[in-house]
């Protein structure tokens, strides 16, 4: 179990964090927000590059950045490998610097069988594609199995077919915690068992993903773009695909009889823009 308790954080007069308290049971947990929602913010204090000194985060009972601090594994927004070193090197240096103590020939393998890239053991840097560059940053913060798992951006990028091994690879996770930061709903709905939604600092949403969806319940309709085009309490989410008159999905807080039903981006959307709507 990951907790958190009452984090905060400024620079300067900015409050990138506002006093967040969360627990995290195993599983997979999407982290959504738009820039400056205080993401990086808060994966910095999970990661420990940003230090903890009022043990305000504990992994399983032991605070993250303790005198013994917890394995956890990252994968950054930008990820690269060494251009002429093999990937079961990369994977066994990193090992090292990880200080995983186990055997290391049979956690590297292991790391490299679910990333898919077992065949690419021998390869060189300078020869794998993006997308394997990826899967290679995704094997090194699964070494160890560690009981915390942050993924920052990772499907930014990627080709569709990349997108969806990274997901399939992330859904067959079945130990730890393993946090999700993206601003791509679709890949949140796909895997993610909880979201967590940030914007200005702030916790706005924790829960499932019927939950977030039934938070915009009553205000999601589509029409013809016509209607509502001298309309200014309204926020369109996208243009829906139809063989007659121009159609749009959209948000608005004046409830009519129309409304259909609401998904997880439409209930993320609605967090966002709510105060707008109800001015």
């Amino acid at each position: 179990m990951l907790t958190i308790h009452n984090l905060s954080h400024r620079f300067g007069k900015l409050k990138a964090l506002d006093s967040i308290t969360l627990e995290m049971k195993p599983g997979v947990i999407g982290l959504l927000g738009p820039n400056g929602a205080g993401k990086t913010t808060l994966i910095r204090y999970l990661t420990g590059i940003y230090p903890d000194k009022n043990d305000t985060i504990q992994l399983n009972g032991q605070p993250i950045d303790g005198d013994k601090k917890p394995l956890i594994g990252y994968l950054p927004q930008s990820f690269g490998v060494f251009p002429y070193m093999t990937t079961e090197d990369t994977l066994k240096f990193l090992a090292d610097f990880k200080e995983v103590e186990k055997n290391q020939e049979e956690e590297v393998q292991n790391c490299l069988t679910a990333v898919g890239l077992l065949d690419k053991r021998s390869a060189k840097g300078k020869s794998l594609s993006g997308g394997m560059v990826r899967r290679v940053g995704i094997a090194q913060a699964l070494l160890g199995n560690p009981s915390l798992v942050v993924y920052d951006e990772p499907t930014a990028g990627l080709d569709p077919e990349e997108r969806l091994r990274f997901k399939n690879i992330l859904a067959r996770q079945t130990e730890g915690i393993h946090i999700l930061a993206t601003h791509i709903v679709e890949d949140i709905e796909a895997i993610c068992h909880q979201i967590i939604v940030l914007n200005q600092g702030k916790l706005l949403f924790y829960g499932n993903q019927n939950e977030l969806a039934a938070i915009a319940q009553g205000f999601v309709y589509e029409d013809d773009e016509s209607a509502i085009a001298n309309q200014h309490d309204v926020h369109i989410i996208r243009r829906v695909q139809s063989d007659g008159p121009a159609k749009v999905r959209y948000l608005s807080a004046n409830r009519q009889k129309n409304a259909v039903n609401p998904t997880i981006e439409d209930g993320y959307l609605y967090l966002l823009h709510q105060e707008k709507l109800n001015r």
